[in-house]
Order: structure tokens, then C-alpha cells, then sequence
């Protein structure tokens, strides 16, 4: 168990990150670690890649297995309906059973941009 989780637990929390995130770790077993371990469609748009953080799921005797879905480079702000169809459909398909549409919080006036505000994703 990670630091995290332990400290997590102490408070009465559970604990999730995407695990080996463009990291060279060993996928599987980092994705074992966390309470509820997470992908995202831009990091991980395959089946494949999915499956590979699936099988530390299942290593780690998880039962949520979660996607930050729609995150698209150059579409954060427009992504179709077409494209967040084959996102859930891939993220499904790799082992994922929980998924949470990507987006961007506005909070407040950011001068000199157009709106919807700053987004950091172009």
C-alpha cells in the first residue's frame, strides 16, 4: 500500500490516481495500488492500454475501475457526440465500469483570452 492510500484511510478516505501515468513503471502493478484506479481517453485511447492497468484492477482485488472520458487534444471544448461514443466504447471494451466526462472548471476572469476563459488544452 502507497503512502498515499494509508493516509487516505487514516481520515476516513478512499484513495484514486491514474497509475504509471506516462511513466516507465510497471503498469499493472501500479494500477493494483489505489483504492480506485483511474485512465483517461487522451493517456490511454486504446483497448490494449486499457487492459493493461485492467489486469492490476483485478490484481489488487478492485471493483471500480475509472476513465476521465473525452479528454482529446484539440477538442476540449467540442468534442462530438460520435467521439465520446468510441472513447466509452474503447474504455468499455479495456476494463473500465465507471467513467467521468473530461472538462474544465472556470473560475473567474483570466484578461486578455476569449470565452469560455483559459483552457491549458488547445
Amino acid at each position: 500500500m502507497s503512502g498515499f492510500s494509508e493516509w487516505s484511510h487514516s481520515i476516513g478516505m478512499s484513495y484514486s490516481n491514474q497509475p504509471a501515468y506516462n511513466l516507465r513503471l510497471d503498469t499493472a502493478a501500479s494500477a493494483a495500488i489505489p483504492d480506485a484506479p483511474e485512465i483517461e481517453s487522451f493517456g490511454v485511447p486504446t483497448i490494449d492500454g486499457a487492459r493493461q492497468l485492467s489486469g492490476g484492477v483485478h490484481l489488487g482485488n478492485r471493483t471500480i475501475f475509472s476513465s476521465e472520458l473525452g479528454a482529446r487534444v484539440y477538442e476540449a471544448n467540442s468534442i462530438r457526440m460520435v467521439e465520446l461514443l468510441q472513447d466509452v466504447n474503447t474504455q468499455y471494451a479495456g476494463g473500465v465500469n465507471v467513467v467521468m466526462l473530461h472538462g474544465f472548471p472556470y473560475s473567474g476572469y483570466y484578461p486578455n483570452t476569449t470565452w469560455p476563459g483559459f483552457t491549458t488544452v488547445g
